[in-house]
């Protein structure tokens, strides 16, 4: 029995097409790559202008504030434009130092300058509050000190947090697993295992297993393992390629990084609706990477429900957890092995009953196309579209609460579809002639 998982697994890998599979996958993930980097180059530079459009606003301000002061210390409106004009000097102090660390992609100035502006914001925000006593001041410092929390944490644990549309190699791994290994892993998986049991048809290799002491259970089942190895491997080694090459053009980022993570979507089968949206493309403004956005400002990782005054931020699930990365990379693993067996499982009924390696392959690649108009998870997904099992190929977005599936649904469906797929297979291997 482990001879043939051996063999098998040893053809698969060995054959000219599976090699191809492999590079198109790598060729796709750097496709996304180079596609990222265009959108980090333009969103760099619209940076670059807003910074420009900005500092002639703030020389302006600076210039008219001036010559509306008067020395009245007890006047309202003085002393709020005095705290303006403070603000706005300070801010022109800085944006030299800010549009070199845009320009030369330096994070940790871009950090130590953010947190300066921070933190000459919530000077000018106190000012203004012991001023008008608005309540909108003091939410917007302890908006501001949730951001400065965030960054000092990612600071402490020697986490690189990327510019808006920027990625690194782990960075960049999590959001192909996310937004397009759903897509085309079915397909390609098809294409890879298609011929797992026709093509000892086609030989006439089953000749050979049959006279060696070897059953149909073992022969069936051999295959069934070494489809399985060969699907896992296939997913990981493009992935580990793809994040090398990321890593070394870009750097590697952290594993570190704090991610929102559904804490309970292996053991329960009521999901949660994570309402950070469901674009998470942008590691600034994702779910996935545990961070908001409101109109007053970004970062924040908070799994607590709440909606504070006046910002419009997003409110937060409880069963929503921050986590590490390698956290969830090592919680896709179970769905993955389930999918990969799942495929499997069709390849193998498909095979037996045709027994024929080109019908086998334009039926599963059929099947995959329907994968693919499968979308992610979403809100208010219907009891039979919970059934289908391709929906569970989205492991991040379930992961992550980004639908209303959980991790355990998953694995009830992939499990209980494959099991069935496979009995039945196994039923038709063994029974039927075998044509060789």
């Amino acid at each position: 029995m482990i001879y043939i998982i051996k063999y098998e697994i040893s053809r698969i890998f060995k054959k000219p097409r599976n090699k191809l599979l492999l590079l198109v996958v790598v060729f796709v993930a750097l496709t996304m790559f180079i596609q990222q980097q265009q959108m980090f180059v333009e969103t760099k530079n619209q940076y670059l202008e807003n910074f420009d459009e900005t500092m002639l606003k703030v020389e302006s301000d600076i210039e008219v504030y001036e010559s509306v002061l008067t020395g009245d210390t007890e006047d309202v409106a003085n002393m709020s434009n005095q705290s303006w004009l403070n603000y706005n000097k300070r801010f022109s102090t800085v944006h030299p130092n800010m549009i070199m660390a845009l320009e030369n992609s330096d994070n940790d100035l871009f950090r130590i300058i953010e947190k300066e502006q921070l933190e000459s914001l919530n000077k000018y925000y106190g000012d203004m509050f012991e001023i008008d006593n608005a309540k909108i001041y003091s939410v917007l410092i302890a908006n501001n000190n949730k951001t400065l929390e965030h960054i000092d944490f990612l600071e402490e644990n020697n986490i690189e947090l990327p510019f808006e549309d920027e990625t690194f190699g782990w960075y960049f791994i999590f959001d192909f697993i996310k937004d397009i290994l759903p897509l085309i892993i079915p397909l390609l998986l098809f294409l890879l295992l298609a011929d797992l049991f026709t093509k000892d048809n086609d030989t006439g290799f089953y000749k050979f297993l049959l006279i060696n002491p070897n059953s149909r259970t073992q022969i069936f089942y051999s295959k069934i393992i070494a489809g399985i190895i060969s699907g896992v491997v296939f997913v990981v080694i493009p992935l580990l390629i793809s994040c090398v090459i990321v890593s070394i053009l870009n750097g590697t980022g952290s594993l570190s990084f704090p991610v929102l993570f559904h804490e309970e979507t292996y053991s329960t089968l009521s999901p949660l609706v994570n309402n950070l949206g469901f674009d998470a493309s942008i590691p600034r403004e994702s779910a996935g990477f545990g961070s908001y956005t409101d109109t007053l400002g970004m970062y924040g990782i908070t799994p607590y429900s709440s909606v504070i005054e006046h910002t419009g931020m997003y409110t937060y699930n409880e069963a929503l957890i921050p986590t590490s990365l390698w956290v969830v990379f090592l919680a896709i693993v179970p769905l993955l092995v389930l999918s990969v067996l799942f495929i499997v499982s069709v390849v193998a009924l498909v095979s037996v009953i045709t027994q024929k390696g080109f019908l086998t392959i334009a039926i599963c690649g059929g099947i995959s196309f329907i994968s693919v108009a499968t979308t992610a998870p979403i809100t208010n997904i219907s009891l039979l579209a919970q059934l289908n099992p391709f929906l569970y190929f989205h492991w991040i977005n379930i992961l992550t609460g980004l639908g209303s599936v959980t991790a355990l649904q998953g694995v009830i469906v992939l499990t209980s579809a494959s099991v069935l797929l496979v009995g039945v297979a196994s039923l038709i291997f063994n029974k039927q002639d075998i044509r060789c």
